[in-house]
């Protein structure tokens, strides 16, 4: 029996040795996982958002227009209106959008640059600025009037300054060619009841109800401090919102004054100069070339410039409190 035992004991071990060795045989080499590193991305120049000879709109912003919808918008980039702003490693930078509360269209777009590189790297390709101020802040301008875009460089944030995108129209363009000014088309305005306009300026009307009206009657009393029912009872009204001009910020406005049949007999706007002081005596060489030269006059102690022609009386005041020409417009009576 002890023989035996002695025979087996090796015999066990070389079993366990064999059978060890076939198990370490049998399991298969971990796999080493490869981590790929993130696509490089090649880094781009500033001075490359700014192309042709007069402000366009930079590639970077893919294709999006000033005026477009945000239906239109979404449909190249897709989170957009809700996500207003693209960010682009190869620049670095975030590329900012605004649609209007009202009308739901692109009307700015805006971007930072280093204010060491900004003026410069414009100039290198748009010329030099129109300059002026906003808010007691210094601003340059460069305008493309064939495409109606305009670029504003002013003070941002830190050591930066924003440079801002918006939809224009030239003063020359909005006044046009002949007598009458350019959006009045014929019936389409002067004469033209509540029902007519809102048929005929779709997109440019902005309207308040007398409820409306009410509304802001009371949250003007309120800031104020004191009734306003001298001012007589709020009415509703209508105007026109066009895009702005050379030096208008947002809009140019042309409100509507209606008679006692309900119909438009007078239209006004202004042309605003504040932005740009040297713009006022441009404005109004644009109105003497339209119309030109003026009779003086005085009417409630301001001064007027009217202008004669056969079919409109033409009134043109200058309003050196909010410095813009107001040019008030109306058929001749008979």
């Amino acid at each position: 029996m002890m023989a035996s035992t002695k025979l087996f004991l090796p015999l066990l071990a070389a079993v366990s040795l064999s059978l060890g060795a076939c198990d370490g045989a049998e399991k298969p080499e971990p796999k080493q996982t490869e981590t790929k590193a993130p696509p490089k991305v090649e880094k781009k120049d500033p001075a490359t958002l700014f192309t042709g000879t007069a402000p366009t709109i930079p590639e970077v912003y893919k294709g999006l227009k000033l005026g477009m919808t945000g239906e239109e918008a979404k449909k190249l980039v897709p989170a957009m209106p809700e996500e207003d702003t693209i960010r682009d490693e190869a620049y670095g930078m975030r590329f900012y959008s605004s649609f209007d509360d009202d009308t739901g269209v692109l009307q700015r777009m805006r971007f930072q640059l280093p204010k060491d590189k900004a003026l410069e790297l414009i100039k290198a390709k748009w010329g030099e600025p129109k300059e002026g101020e906003e808010l007691g802040k210094k601003v340059q301008w460069w305008f493309n009037p064939a495409e109606g875009v305009r670029v504003s460089l002013k003070e941002g944030f830190g050591e930066e300054l924003d440079v801002e995108l918006t939809a224009y129209v030239p003063a020359e363009k909005l006044l046009g060619e002949g007598k009458t000014l350019a959006f009045l088309a014929p019936g389409a305005l002067l004469g033209a009841t509540a029902d007519d306009v809102r048929k005929n300026y779709p997109k440019e009307l902005r309207e308040k109800s007398k409820e409306e009206a009410e509304k802001d009657r009371k949250n003007v009393e309120k800031l104020a401090g004191k009734d306003l029912s001298a001012l007589g009872e709020p009415k509703p009204s209508m105007h026109l919102d066009f895009l702005p001009t050379e030096w208008a910020s947002y809009w140019t406005r042309v409100h509507l004054d209606f008679n006692d049949e309900n119909k438009v007999s007078r239209v006004w706007l202004g042309l605003e100069y504040e932005a740009h002081p040297p713009a006022k005596d441009e404005l109004l060489g644009l109105l003497k070339a339209k119309w030109g030269e003026p009779e003086e006059a005085e009417k409630y102690g301001r001064k007027q410039l009217v202008f004669q022609d056969e079919l409109y009386s033409i009134v043109v005041e200058d309003d050196t409190i909010t410095n813009k020409w107001n040019v008030f417009l109306e058929p001749k009576a008979g």
